[in-house]
């Protein structure tokens, strides 16, 4: 491990979010790609980290809604990066003395390369060079936050936050029935509305790995690597629960043997800068000539007075200037010309000041040319570490900047050319699914526009639950399709003026079924032959053709389901007058988390009574023109 750097560890894939990202955008990257971690990003600069902590801390926060808030919100900010050089115990002593869990790597020119977990670390432990045989008893955390079977999840979830605490063991007494971490945090809320109706025993992990507390830590270092484990629990002979060994705990019980290893390392290091300092007159007569042979390369040295004190012929060919016009000048009368350029020029000094290394680049105009020059500055220092003035090494990037414009130039356009033909694409996709809808509507011509008016308040309810735009116009695409395979129900049925009969309700019932299987072979952006099969199905199980249960059906079917019944109750039939909006509202509210989902019937209650919420005008036009036949919904 001695031996390993940041760079051959870390995996070269980063996961990114902008910091204007929604939390649901977070939860859907990290459980997609199953990791602990996102950077939030502001253009090309990490600001903030979004960890599993931060989303329990979210969901145990009671006072606000996790849909409505943005990563930049909950993000740990600022964040601690190091460099892709640096060796693993350089970062181990950071994640220690700061009690991380994360680090942000960096590469030397001060681009993000990834993310360094405890997780790494323990993955690259040789401990058979530094490990004693200690139990895992002796290392293990012995405050465990448990609940019982039966407790919620948001309970749950509520007392990790409290405890700081990586997980939460689900205990029938102190026998240990299953576990809820903070990886499966991201899933949950994705997954759930409410996680205070869904109880820990229904979504708990129930393939739970236990070692005794007598076991030695070279056996669980390889119990985890081998099964891919970031924590194990410690019981009993009687098999109760004792504790939790993590892999922060393993690697703190090491700490003695790190810095035995440590001071190993430090003891080679100081013989060879014994050596090193032998060689150093020999090779000072040399310097020079490499730095004036550096000529792809200019190089600058400024004293604390802000006098140029080194200029390198180098740095003569990338700026234009001669170092006789510059040597012993003040190197801030090089910008006087330009306000802008001196601020920066102070900014840059000023970091240096304290002991930062900073990137740039310079944009200088001269005769008309633009030229760009990639820049690095630090800080020149002493053997105790007393700054002595500032060092610049310049590169001329102006080739590679003109290719990146260009480049960035042409993939504007290609964006553009693509984003036009998707928008027509769209249209055209539009298009044909509201002529589908109109030819099922022409076979029924009496519920003229019943699919349509409950499309609109489909939307309208995914509007006010907060979905995202692309959700919105899914449930609306589904809405208008939602009666397509009554296309294969006889016209005398779908025209009947009266009850059907058993018979005749058996041939119209499987209508879901006969649209979801017209639809399965069609791509869309959107899982509309599933919602389209469950539109019909209840909460309870009451619902055709599957007879699904709540989480059996998908939100977006428990929102048509909603909207299909308030336009069939509001709407005129052959057989009854039109019932009325009150009527539809007290059918949605009396049923409400038996037959219908809580959330879209909260939604579609509020859209009517505090909204006034009203069917599209022509589609009510269109079916008051009507005096006969009957929806069979």
């Amino acid at each position: 491990m001695e031996h390993y750097s940041l760079s051959d560890i870390i995996a070269d894939k980063v996961v990114t979010v902008s910091s204007g990202s929604f939390i649901h955008d977070a939860l859907e990257v990290m459980r997609d790609g199953k990791i602990s971690c996102v950077v939030v990003m502001k253009g090309f600069s990490p600001v903030g980290i979004v960890t599993e902590r931060n989303l329990v801390k979210v969901v145990a926060d009671k006072t606000k809604e996790s849909g409505k808030q943005k990563v930049s919100d909950i993000m740990t900010s600022p964040i601690i990066t190091v460099t892709s050089d640096m060796s693993l115990f350089e970062a181990y002593s950071i994640l220690s003395v700061n009690e991380l869990r994360h680090l942000v790597v960096l590469s030397t020119e001060g681009e993000l390369r990834g993310v360094l977990t405890f997780s790494d670390l323990v993955q690259h432990v040789s401990y058979e060079s530094f490990v004693d045989m200690k139990r895992v008893g002796a290392v293990m955390t012995r405050e465990v936050a448990v609940v019982s079977p039966k407790s919620s999840v948001k309970k749950a979830l509520g007392r990790m936050a409290e405890k700081a605490m990586s997980c939460i063991v689900i205990a029938n007494r102190k026998s240990p029935l299953g576990i809820i971490t903070e990886r499966d945090v991201s899933g949950l809320m994705m997954d759930y509305p409410d996680l205070s109706q869904v109880n820990v025993e229904e979504v708990m992990s129930t393939s739970i790995q236990s070692v005794l507390a007598d076991a030695t830590l070279p056996d669980v270092i390889d119990l985890m690597k081998s099964k891919k484990l970031r924590r194990v629990i410690v019981v009993d002979d009687n098999g109760d629960l004792v504790g939790i060994a993590t892999q922060s705990d393993i690697v703190k019980g090491l700490e003695g043997k790190y810095i035995q290893t440590l001071n190993k390392k430090i003891k080679e290091q100081s013989i060879q800068i014994r050596d090193t300092e032998l060689d150093l007159a020999k090779k000072t007569i040399y310097l020079d000539n490499i730095l004036q042979s550096s000529i792809d390369y200019g190089i600058i040295a400024v004293d604390l007075d802000y006098k140029v004190t080194y200029f390198n012929s180098g740095a003569e060919k990338i700026l234009l200037m001669q170092e006789s016009e510059v040597l012993n000048q003040d190197i801030r009368e090089m910008h006087g010309d330009s306000q802008a350029k001196l601020g920066k020029l102070h900014d840059v000094l000023a970091s240096i000041k304290k002991g930062e290394r900073i990137s740039f680049v310079i944009q200088r105009d001269v005769d008309g040319i633009t030229f760009y020059i990639s820049a690095r500055a630090s800080g020149i220092v002493d053997k105790e570490q007393n700054l002595l003035g500032f060092f610049l090494m310049l590169h001329d990037v102006t080739a590679r900047k003109l290719t990146e414009q260009a480049l960035q130039k042409a993939n504007d356009e290609l964006e553009q050319r693509v984003e036009e033909r998707t928008q027509e694409l769209g249209k055209s996709m539009h298009s044909a699914i509201e002529a589908i809808a109109l030819t099922v509507e022409m076979r029924d011509p009496y519920t003229s526009g019943h699919q349509r008016r409950v499309a609109d308040l489909a939307a309208a309810i995914a509007r006010k639950l907060g979905m995202s735009k692309e959700q919105v116009e899914g449930v609306c695409m589904a809405g208008l399709l939602h009666d397509i395979g009554k296309i294969r129900v006889p016209t005398g049925i779908l025209c009947h003026p009266g009850e059907l009969s058993d018979a005749e309700f058996a041939i119209i019932k499987p209508h879901p079924e006969i649209g979801s299987n017209i639809l399965k072979g069609i791509s869309f952006p959107w899982p509309l032959a599933d919602i389209v099969l469950q539109h019909h199905e209840r909460i309870d199980g009451s619902g055709y053709p599957r007879g699904l249960k709540n989480r059996e059906i998908h939100v977006k079917a428990k929102i048509l389901a909603v909207a299909d019944v308030m336009e069939a109750l509001s709407s005129h039939r052959p057989y009854r007058p039109a019932l009325g909006i009150p009527c539809g509202l007290d059918e949605i509210r009396l049923n409400r988390g038996r037959l219908y989902d809580p959330d879209p019937v909260d939604a579609c209650l509020e859209l009517f009574v505090e909204d006034g919420y009203k069917f599209p005008s022509h589609c009510i036009q269109q079916t008051n023109r009507w005096h006969g036949g009957a929806d069979k919904d």
